[in-house]
């Protein structure tokens, strides 16, 4: 096993730090945002404000969406800070679970943001494909 020295710990604990307060704000930006895209919030009604929100054209449910994925941010930014505070395996496991599920829901989206009908339903074909290959799911 690897000894760490103490100085390498608290930098590595610095790092957690920045990360999860970076996580937090970026979490309360996206809370914000799924706030006001689903009609929760006013939105003033000038050219500058419709060319970063489009309220007529978001849905109920990507609000919901992007909500949702806001406050997993600022839980999962949460869990860091309480990691590099604590550096407790009791915090780190949650910490690295909620990352790695925050970064499949964000793949998930660009491919929902990013692509066309057409697109999303090939998509939406291989994976339904792949997990009947693999017994998982039957569609």
């Amino acid at each position: 096993m690897v000894c760490y020295t103490d100085a390498m710990k608290f930098q590595c604990s610095r790092v957690v730090l920045v990360v999860s307060v970076i996580t937090i704000v970026m979490g309360a930006l996206s809370c914000a945002f799924g706030v006001m895209a689903g009609g929760d919030m006013p939105v003033p009604d000038n050219e500058e404000a419709k060319k970063y929100i489009d309220a007529a054209a978001m849905k109920e449910s990507f609000a919901t969406i992007v909500l949702a994925g806001g406050v997993l941010c600022v839980i999962t930014g949460i869990v860091g800070l309480l990691t590099a505070k604590m550096k407790n395996p009791f915090f780190a496991a949650p910490f690295i679970g909620l990352s790695f599920i925050i970064g499949l829901l964000l793949l998930i989206g660009a491919v929902m943001a990013g692509g066309d009908e057409t697109m999303l339903k090939e998509v939406e074909m291989k994976i339904c494909a792949k997990l009947e290959e693999a017994g998982e799911m039957k569609f």
